[in-house]
């Protein structure tokens, strides 16, 4: 009973804070994912994430995204992450516009702990972004070199595990992105980040996470809200 209060509780903040977001111009889409996790050691691992985004649901390829990465565990609680990311932007919803790509390179640190019978973790990750720029020539937009960019994302996430099977848990994150375009402070919201949906072990190693993932990007006078169904099959081994 007391996993299940958590759970209603976890489920009410989430619906609360999406509530508080609901007008605005709304998108819908369909973001599927694989992450593989090779452990080379006690404290060490390497990862690659593929992910593949949809807009309109599964109508137009929106986005492809390679992760792949280095983790060092330090203890139960602290790690430590670097990666490099390649993202390439697909226009074709808008044919007149040239797909563009960005790479970055990013740095994290992540803590863990319990409150009760529910799990937490906190990440926050720098981004150096060089992303293609777009610019208009002759009436046309065309790929002129890039620009460089850094972004620092925080993310809470929560889990507790429900119906007395430890295979199966409750995971639910709101992430925020938050811009730095001059000095060392950040001074703009890029998006915000807000899922819930059940995670559920398959075998050793293998689970999948699948759930609803809510999008605000936060854009002059006509904020845009993206409805996610979002799953991750991952692999640790």
């Amino acid at each position: 009973m007391r996993k299940i209060n958590y759970a209603i509780i976890l489920l009410s903040i989430l619906g609360f804070t999406i509530s508080g977001h609901a007008q605005g111009r709304q998108e819908y889409g369909s973001w599927n994912a694989a992450f593989l996790t090779k452990n080379i050691g006690e404290d060490w691992n390497v990862r690659l994430e593929y992910h593949h985004r949809t807009t309109s649901f599964l109508k137009y390829h929106e986005q492809t995204v390679i992760r792949p990465s280095i983790d060092y565990r330090l203890d139960s609680i602290f790690s430590f992450a670097a990666g490099y990311s390649y993202l390439h932007n697909d226009q074709n919803i808008n044919i007149a516009k040239p797909d563009f790509y960005e790479h970055n390179l990013w740095q994290q640190v992540a803590l863990n702990h319990e409150i009760g019978l529910m799990n937490f973790n906190h990440r926050l990750r720098v981004e150096e972004r060089f992303i293609d720029a777009i610019v208009e020539r002759g009436g046309q937009e065309l790929i002129d070199g890039s620009n460089y960019q850094t972004r620092l994302r925080y993310r809470l996430t929560a889990s507790i595990n429900v119906l007395k099977n430890p295979n199966i848990s409750i995971v639910a994150y709101d992430e925020l992105f938050l811009n730095f375009n001059s000095g060392i402070l950040p001074d703009t919201v890029d998006q915000n980040w807000i899922f819930i949906g059940p995670q559920i072990g398959i075998a050793k190693g293998l689970n999948i996470t699948s759930g609803y993932h809510f999008i605000v990007l936060p854009r002059s006078g006509n904020n845009l809200h993206r409805h996610i169904w979002d799953t991750i099959l991952s692999y640790t081994f």
